[in-house]
């Protein structure tokens, strides 16, 4: 009877610890739900627009990379509200804007630090730069996003293009990503992530 007793305590102390510890658990901090590149990007300015629900999220980072693997601009930074939902913009610049044509990639992590699939999500657009915003008359082109639980999707514009070569033909990943043209107009009410860049 004995023996039986403690086989069940450990049995049931097994299932509890874990679903504790499950580190595929949910995300229950923040769900992404979209991303486009901002009508105000360019060669020069990263800007990408998030749409996510969270509750409890604390840091931001940014990572602004070309297709030659440089990093254009990177930071890390409060997120903009701890309990937020609906769209954010958000900014980054470069001090050396690269040549019209070239492959950009713009990688957002919100949630905690360091980034967990549990309790952060990532955003990611690759974009062909112009060096006139498209919102001036510019011809830059949004090429593919991806957003998604931390380790969905790429995080520099290299990743992300090897991704896209590769993903031709196979099947794609379990993130919500998609390669596509300009994106569609999404009237909202600008928020601007700290630090704010003047120029």
């Amino acid at each position: 009877m004995t023996r039986f007793r403690l086989l069940l305590v450990l049995s049931c102390l097994a299932v509890v610890g874990g679903v504790l510890a499950d580190p595929a658990a949910a995300n229950d901090r923040i769900t992404a739900q979209g991303v486009a590149m901002s009508p105000s990007a360019n060669c020069t300015y990263g800007d990408i627009q998030v749409t996510y629900d969270a509750s409890d999220v604390a840091r931001q980072a940014v990572t602004f990379t070309s297709e030659d693997g440089t990093t254009l601009d990177s930071f890390e930074t409060n997120a903009y509200q701890q309990t937020y939902s609906g769209l954010e913009y958000i900014l980054s610049e470069t001090t050396t804007p690269a040549a019209a044509g070239t492959r950009l990639g713009v990688h957002v992590v919100i949630g905690t630090t360091p980034p967990q699939a549990a309790t952060s999500a990532e955003f990611f657009v690759l974009y062909r730069c112009d060096g006139m915003a498209n919102e001036y008359g510019g011809a830059n082109e949004q090429l593919y996003t991806c957003y998604g639980d931390y380790g969905s999707c790429p995080a520099t514009a290299v990743e992300a293009i090897a991704m896209m070569q590769s993903t031709t033909t196979t099947a794609a990943p379990a993130s919500t990503s998609t390669t596509t043209g300009a994106p569609p107009a999404t009237p909202a009410t600008p928020v601007q992530a700290n630090p704010a860049f003047t120029g």
